[in-house]
């Protein structure tokens, strides 16, 4: 397998499925609920963000980023599991 070939195997098995993104993904910033993953070069599994830390660092993620799935529009859509109502 040639070396462009097996890179692009590798970002499509480090890419989670579209709109996966769940209450039990975790920013890697602060522990926050994951709304953003974010695919670099040379990652394996990718960075996840809350809205929070992605909007922080938008700009320099989006000029390096191979790929990001942004379910940002998910927030707050729906009551949380903690929330009183």
């Amino acid at each position: 397998m040639d070396a462009t070939l097996a890179q692009d195997v590798a970002e499509v098995e480090a890419r989670p499925l579209s709109d996966t993104l769940n209450n039990t993904d975790r920013c890697d910033q602060c522990g926050a609920q994951a709304f953003v993953w974010v695919n670099m070069p040379n990652s394996k599994a990718g960075l996840l963000y809350c809205g929070h830390h992605f909007n922080r660092n938008e700009e320099g993620l989006r000029e390096y980023a191979i790929d990001i799935i942004d379910e940002r529009y998910k927030i707050n859509s729906k009551p949380s599991a903690s929330s009183p109502d």
